[in-house]
C-alpha cells in the first residue's frame, strides 16, 4: 500500500510541476510578446528586442507533454492498456515541443525583427558602438547613424529600462536631432 501511495504522489508531484511550467510559460510569453509589441509601436529613437521569450511555445508544448506522461502514469496504476495507448501521444508531444524550441526561436526572432523593420527601425549589428554581446537582445534605431554615437553606446552600456529611457531622451534633445 505505501509503494502505491508512493506511486501516486509522484506522480501527481510530475503532473503539477509540469502544470505550472506550462502555466509560466504561457504567461512569460504572452508578457514578451505585449512587451516587444509595444516596444515596436511606441515610435522611440531606438528600442530593445529581447526575443528570449521565443522558445516559451515549444516549453508549453514540452510541458504538456509531460503532463499528459504523468497523467498516464496515474493510470497505469489501474489499466495498462490505457497506459500504453496514451505513451504515445506523450512522446509525440515532447518531440514535438522539443522540436518547437528550435523553430519557434527562429521564426519568432524573425517576426520581431521583420516587424522593427516595417516600423522603420534598423538594427545596430555587432560591429558598431551601439550593440550588446547579449544572444537574444538587440538595439534597433530609428536613424541609421546613432548606432555609432559614443554618448548613445555610454548610456546603454547595459540595456535596462531605465537607461533605454535615458537614451530616448539624450536622442530627442540632442540639438542635431
Amino acid at each position: 500500500m505505501a509503494a502505491l501511495a508512493k506511486k501516486i504522489v509522484m506522480a501527481s508531484s510530475m503532473a503539477a510541476v509540469s502544470a505550472a511550467i506550462a502555466i509560466a510559460a504561457l504567461y512569460f510569453f504572452a508578457d514578451g510578446v505585449e512587451t516587444q509589441r509595444q516596444s515596436i509601436l511606441s515610435g522611440d529613437a531606438i528600442i530593445v528586442i529581447r526575443t528570449m521569450h521565443s522558445y516559451l511555445p515549444g516549453v508549453f508544448i514540452g510541458a504538456i507533454g509531460v503532463l499528459l506522461f504523468a497523467l498516464a502514469l496515474l493510470t497505469f496504476l489501474y489499466k495498462e492498456a490505457v497506459y500504453k495507448k496514451m505513451l504515445i501521444y506523450c512522446n509525440w508531444t515532447c518531440a514535438i515541443g522539443i522540436a518547437s524550441i528550435f523553430v519557434g526561436g527562429m521564426g519568432i526572432n524573425y517576426y520581431w525583427h521583420d516587424a522593427a523593420r516595417n516600423h522603420g527601425y534598423v538594427k545596430c549589428g555587432v560591429t558598431d558602438r551601439v550593440s550588446t554581446t547579449k544572444m537574444h537582445t538587440s538595439y534597433w534605431v530609428t536613424n541609421r547613424k546613432d548606432c555609432n554615437d559614443p554618448k548613445l553606446a555610454q548610456l546603454l552600456s547595459y540595456p535596462s529600462g531605465e537607461r533605454l529611457k535615458m537614451a530616448n531622451n539624450y536622442l530627442m534633445n540632442r540639438p542635431d536631432y
